[in-house]
């Protein structure tokens, strides 16, 4: 762990890296370590972090942390966030501040281990690796020490995902969740927070749908609109091909995805791949607003407190939600008063709808890119 947050200090890091697979006695894929990261590594494992700080498409194996999101709060609803993993840790302890878990006493909604599973979820099984395990790849690639966009924000655990169907109920408690705990005197304060979210339902909401909107704009502890409240901007996943969450011409099926575009202070990401073109393996539909790497990324597991997912996990426009989320973050820390639309205009007005995130050179005011 000591390694992780030398890493996560460093200004400018290196991208190029080796990594290892490692054994999972549940897993027979195994899954990954990462060993060390310099300049003399031929595979630019973190490609993805290497795209976030450059307006041109070219990588040079760099990634520039200088604004890395502290001061922003990040709310990751999904299936939990292993807090204690390295990728969150600190030397203060874990940058996941607060867990809610929405599926502790709903029947089998149980995980195979004692604890607050919002924060500390486990498996022992295969296909556990890759559902119970979601939420803590989707929060390492918003803010992890050393795969992360912003490795500092702070996380909050919303579990609403699982092996139970989600419901419009669960997700309207979700939101709830969010609201009660940005008010709650112990969260560090802030004016706009993040939500990302990488799944959804299989129907519109209309009733969902008006909540976002009312987040967008600020709500008072209740949950009322309040334009001086609490505000929140939004990431949704832009949904994978073949998975059932677009049709054959690509149009999103899956809510919030295919409303994100309607929504101000909201934004559907589409997947990108290392080559800079749009991912194959992601929708291609007309709702996708901005594009963020999905393919080959790599991502934590819950299998190992340095454990990072195998290859068959590490690609799916899931991670590049939080990608985005981890870019908003950044925004913040340079603007605190950005609100929701703003944060959303910034992202639309990149060159090519890629979410990235430029840190000039020299020592005045940083700005995020236009």
């Amino acid at each position: 762990m000591i390694a992780a947050l030398l890493f996560a200090s460093a200004m400018i890091v290196p991208t190029r890296c080796q990594t290892a697979l490692v054994p999972v006695p549940y897993d027979p894929q195994g899954a990954r370590t990462l060993l060390a990261c310099d300049d003399s590594f031929p595979d630019n494992v973190l490609w993805s972090l290497d795209r976030a700080d450059q307006l041109s498409g070219d990588l040079d194996g760099k990634f520039h942390r200088r604004i890395d999101g502290t001061g922003s709060v990040i709310y990751v609803i999904d299936s939990g966030v292993l807090a204690a993993h390295d990728e969150l840790m600190t030397a203060e302890g874990s940058r996941v501040i607060g867990g809610v878990d929405l599926l502790a006493n709903e029947p089998g909604g149980e995980m195979p281990c004692d604890g607050d599973w919002s924060v500390a979820p486990c498996t022992n099984f295969q296909g556990g690796v890759m559902i119970e395990g979601h939420g803590t790849a989707v929060a390492s690639a918003a803010a992890g020490n050393r795969v992360g966009v912003a490795p500092g924000a702070k996380l909050v655990s919303i579990r609403a995902l699982g092996f139970l169907n989600f419901t419009p109920k669960r997700f309207n408690d979700a939101l709830d969740a969010v609201i009660e705990h940005a008010w709650d005197p112990a969260t560090p304060p802030f004016r706009t927070a993040i939500v990302t979210m990488s799944f959804g339902l299989n129907q519109v909401d209309p009733n969902l749908e008006a909540k976002i909107r009312v987040m967008t704009g600020g709500v008072d502890r209740n949950g009322n609109p309040d334009p001086n409240g609490k505000r929140f901007f939004f990431t949704f996943f832009g949904g994978n091909a073949g998975e059932g969450h677009c049709d054959d011409a690509g149009n999103l099926l899956v809510f919030p995805s295919n409303r994100g575009t309607a929504i101000k202070g909201a934004v559907t990401v589409g997947g990108l791949a290392r080559d800079n073109r749009p991912w194959s393996g992601a929708c291609q539909g007309s709702g996708i607003e901005v594009l963020a790497p999905a393919a080959d990324v790599l991502v934590a597991s819950i299998t190992g407190h340095d454990h990072y997912h195998p290859p068959y996990l590490g690609s799916g426009t899931s991670y590049a939600a939080p990608y985005v989320a981890g870019i908003a973050a950044r925004m913040l820390q340079q603007d605190p008063a950005l609100s929701p639309v703003e944060i959303e205009e910034r992202l639309e007005g990149l060159p090519g709808r890629v979410a990235v995130f430029v840190v000039p050179e020299g020592s005045g005011r940083r700005r995020a890119a236009r």
